[in-house]
């Protein structure tokens, strides 16, 4: 399956996409991105997907989705980069600030009464639900 590195040439209406010549011998200079992957899935889209404004970055990741595609092909399990290291999950994040609400049990910093009750139970009516249609543990 061939990927096939496009740059955006233009704005507004006169915007376009335009191919950049990868071929043996031909290393493309001085072009500006944003630069755009495009390649055919099995149920037949062809998504743009942005990989960035850089040149160098932009040919590394159509190398990348081009081994992830081969090894596809080749019936080799993979399993893609995710960085979740920066990533919080929403229950983790609820869960923590239940736990800090019940640490001040309803108190703010100075030590007065804060009304957060409305607000405490829809966020726990809404965790609830999310688990429930997402699925999110």
């Amino acid at each position: 399956m061939a990927v096939t590195l496009y740059r955006q040439v233009g704005k507004g209406k006169a915007r376009r996409y335009q191919k950049v010549n990868l071929g043996r011998g031909r290393r493309p200079a001085d072009l500006t991105g944003p630069y755009f992957l495009r390649y055919s899935l099995a149920d037949g889209t062809r998504p743009w997907e942005h990989v960035g404004d850089d040149l160098d970055e932009a040919i590394a990741a159509r190398e990348r989705k081009q081994a992830y595609f081969e090894a596809l092909d080749a019936n080799v399990p993979v399993v893609q980069y995710q960085d979740d290291a920066g990533r919080t999950k929403i229950t983790d994040a609820v869960y923590q600030w239940f736990a800090e609400l019940q640490l001040f049990q309803g108190k703010d910093q100075q030590g007065k009464r804060r009304r957060c009750g409305l607000t405490t139970t829809g966020l726990g009516s809404f965790l609830t639900s999310l688990c429930r249609t997402v699925c999110v543990t």
